[in-house]
């Protein structure tokens, strides 16, 4: 007869320290900041970016949907490459990536100053942060679960989540 009982928890391998929970958790804060940023400011870009009019705002919408779309490509990318050379090597890199494009976003020239290459700018600024992101976002989640205890691995994948959200409330 089966015995219906749980079987044991096993050992983590490794403590995962608190301060690689931290610093995912952070890392994701600010990735949800900044697409939430972009949609509050979306009128102020439209404007600033494209010129005048609804058009003008449906493209800025349109680069925004854009850079979601692309985060599916990022992930997998990502994740091949963190699969063959490590996910924590490959998790700083989307980092930076995301990171850098963040201030190269608010740097960016308007429309009056350089024309319409402010947009084309500013569309390829959000597809390189899009990627990464759908690179970042996959790699601490894995980098999280892996370093876990099995038992714990929930719990311990959780902050990644709950980060995201708070970065959409700020």
């Amino acid at each position: 007869m089966e015995s219906l009982a749980p079987a044991p928890r096993a050992q983590a391998t490794a403590v995962l320290p608190r301060s690689s929970i931290l610093v995912a958790a952070l890392s994701t804060v600010v990735e949800w900041y900044d697409f939430t940023l972009y949609l509050y400011m979306t009128t102020v870009l439209s404007r600033v970016i494209f010129g005048t009019g609804t058009t003008s705002l449906l493209i800025t919408l349109a680069v925004f949907a854009v850079a979601y779309l692309i985060r599916p490509l990022g992930a997998m990318a990502f994740g091949h490459i963190g699969d063959r050379l490590g996910r924590r090597k490959v998790l700083l890199g989307s980092m930076a990536v995301m990171t850098s494009a963040m201030p190269a976003t608010a740097l960016l020239p308007t429309r009056d100053q350089i024309g319409s290459v402010a947009g084309v700018l500013l569309l390829l600024l959000r597809c390189v942060m899009g990627f990464a992101v759908g690179g970042e976002y996959t790699g601490v989640t894995a980098c999280l679960v892996e370093d876990a205890a099995p038992h714990r691995r929930g719990l311990v994948a959780s902050p990644a989540s709950a980060a995201s959200e708070i970065g959409a409330l700020l």
